[in-house]
């Protein structure tokens, strides 16, 4: 990096050593329980883990997303950072829907493709009810960060295959 006078400079990390410490601070004394322990289990034990780290990218970058999910019968999580959530609803105080987006890219005879995943979230109004709306885009060469493209099946990811694309809870 050089400044206009021609003299190089060095980045001084004091952003970073910053939302470290506060970071820490922050989560020094953090609890969480569920009743017994043993319901906690290893969500619990995991997030804690993983909060101090969450809250670092959160003060660096704006915000987090905390998504919990169901897979094999047990409760798990996923982060989005504020590169990865689109916020849709405000309602002047409180985001009330947004897009999480998920990337996964693939070699395919030579083209690079890359598949994204949009997870709508929000509360609907009229119906009281909260809906979950997943559709798959796929992208030729392009970098990620974009998700236009054509929409395409949700199994055509493996992983993504079992996603029920439109949930209600």
């Amino acid at each position: 990096m050089s400044l206009d006078n021609g003299t190089d400079t060095k980045p001084s990390g004091l952003a970073p050593m910053i939302a470290k410490d506060l970071a820490t601070k922050a989560c020094a004394e953090l609890a969480i329980t569920a009743g017994d322990d043993s319901d906690l289990g290893i969500f619990g034990r995991d997030m804690l883990l993983d909060i101090r780290q969450q809250t670092e990218y959160a003060l660096a970058m704006g915000y987090v997303v905390m998504r919990p999910y169901v897979s094999d019968g047990t409760i798990k999580y996923s982060w989005y950072s504020a590169d990865r959530v689109i916020p849709t609803g405000w309602d002047g105080r409180n985001l009330t829907a947004c897009m999480l987006l998920d990337y996964k890219t693939k070699n395919d005879t030579g083209i690079t493709v890359i598949y994204t995943k949009v997870e709508s979230h929000g509360f609907d109004i009229e119906d009281g009810k909260y809906h979950i709306k997943t559709k798959l885009f796929k992208n030729f060469g392009s970098s990620g960060g974009e998700f236009t493209g054509t929409e395409v099946p949700l199994s055509s990811v493996d992983e993504w295959a079992e996603i029920t694309p439109d949930v209600i809870i």
